[in-house]
């Protein structure tokens, strides 16, 4: 039943206040739960799972879900699960660790912090550049050559004049093939 080659679209595509789309046959309508079993012959878990979405995510109209939530607290609901939190919270440690995420998820969030780090890595080698060359230099290689080669100034120095961390001072002196010294001789 479960066929993992199927793509989840954005929820914005598929869900509103209104109503929800099936993605198995793209009817629209209020709640999935009736349709699912007669239409597909699937639970609600197997097409969560056949489509790659948290266990937990609603199939119903935002609107539904929320007046479901309301009339769960109007009947007491949250009340008997605190009476049953003891007694359910071993079996829901031992079944979940950390939050459920769904594949598409976790490339996502791969790829946005991947992204994030690149633009980050650019941002401090352009800050060093402009750096290196109001100091003086062509670029930042011929910077580092000067200053911690020849100078020998110690790397505190760099940072202070780069305005960049110690990582990236590390990183760059790699890409421009400088040699980095060894820590100085212990204070006294």
């Amino acid at each position: 039943m479960t066929d993992h080659g199927r793509t989840l679209p954005p929820e914005v595509q598929w869900r509103t206040e209104d109503s929800i789309r099936c993605l198995e046959c793209g009817r629209w309508m209020r709640a999935l739960g009736r349709h699912l079993p007669a239409t597909h012959g699937m639970t609600a878990a197997e097409y969560r799972e056949a489509w790659g979405m948290r266990q937990r995510q609603p199939l119903a109209a935002g609107y539904l879900s929320e007046v479901r939530r309301e009339i769960a607290v109007a009947t007491g609901g949250p009340d008997r699960l605190r009476e049953l939190a003891p007694k359910v919270a071993p079996l829901a440690a031992a079944g979940r660790v950390g939050r459920e995420r769904r594949e598409q998820e976790r490339r996502a969030l791969h790829r946005a912090q991947d992204a994030a780090a690149a633009r980050s890595s650019a941002q401090a080698d352009s800050r060093a550049a402009i750096a290196a060359w109001r100091l003086g230099d062509q670029d930042v290689g011929a910077y580092l050559r000067r200053r911690y080669v020849v100078d020998e100034q110690p790397m505190r120095v760099l940072i202070a004049e780069l305005g960049v961390s110690k990582e990236v001072i590390r990183r760059l002196m790699d890409t421009h093939g400088v040699e980095r010294r060894g820590p100085g001789p212990l204070p006294t």
